[in-house]
């Protein structure tokens, strides 16, 4: 048995209950396109033979493939090129381990670890750890998000950091607002999102391990289990300070 952990976030900005289903060979979120995965390695081979050809530096190569990843996975749907990148590799595996029992884990956004075997450890700056350090550091003092979807705008910062009354102050400000929107712009598409994802798989998977241990724990992995406040107040976000600050 193959174990594949993709990421729930594959299925783009999606509204609604959203199934666990595997994607198909070139099935994509925009409705009228195919994706050829062929093509787009094609695609990149050929991007990057031409930048060489041209004696493109690293720096201009480095923001030119990122650009043209970006434009392809908004051309079938997906935010960016991870998610994009990440329903790629599921379509790879449903259509080769055909012989191969395949499972596809799709997680949320991963966290620190709540217990064992050290408490809020991590391994490098991930989604939302990246707003608890620049907050901690002070320079991140507004974030877009909101449960509700509503988009809350902060006016204040902008209209300082226009002023141009103290060049310094602005300049720090500046630099600021400019994380600050670089943040918001990576993240808008999870903070903002509507969907809501079905994991009935999953719960019947937890009832069956817990039915066949007598009541025991085995493997337990029901968040109902978890003091979220607790968690987040005590655990992870120290850890953040402690292993990646």
């Amino acid at each position: 048995m193959l174990l594949h952990v993709s990421t729930a976030c594959a299925a783009g900005e999606q509204e609604g209950l959203i199934p666990e289903k595997p994607f198909l060979m070139g099935e994509t979120l925009r409705e009228g396109t195919h994706l050829d995965i062929e093509s787009e390695l094609n695609l990149i081979k050929g991007t990057l033979i031409q930048l060489n050809n041209n004696f493109s530096s690293e720096k201009t190569e480095r923001r030119i493939m990122k650009e043209l990843g970006l434009e392809r996975a908004r051309q079938f749907g997906w935010p960016n090129t991870y998610v994009f990148t990440k329903a790629m590799g599921e379509m790879v595996l449903g259509h080769l381990g055909c012989k191969l029992p395949v499972v596809i884990v799709r997680p949320s956004i991963i966290t620190s670890l709540l217990k064992e075997p050290l408490p809020g450890w991590m391994e490098g700056i991930r989604t939302i750890d990246s707003v608890i350090l620049g907050y901690a550091r002070q320079a991140l003092k507004f974030f877009l998000v909101d449960p509700d979807t509503i988009m809350d705008v902060i006016l204040h910062l902008v209209n300082i950091v226009l002023c141009g009354v103290f060049s310094r102050r602005c300049n720090e400000l500046s630099g600021k607002y400019r994380l600050a929107m670089k943040l918001i712009e990576l993240y808008a598409p999870y903070t903002l999102f509507k969907g809501c994802f079905d994991d009935m798989n999953l719960e019947r998977l937890r009832m069956s391990t817990e039915q066949n241990n007598d009541g025991e724990y085995y493997f337990d992995f029901d968040p109902k289990t978890i003091d979220w406040d607790d968690y987040f107040y005590k655990v992870h976000i120290p850890g953040v300070l402690k292993y990646l600050a």
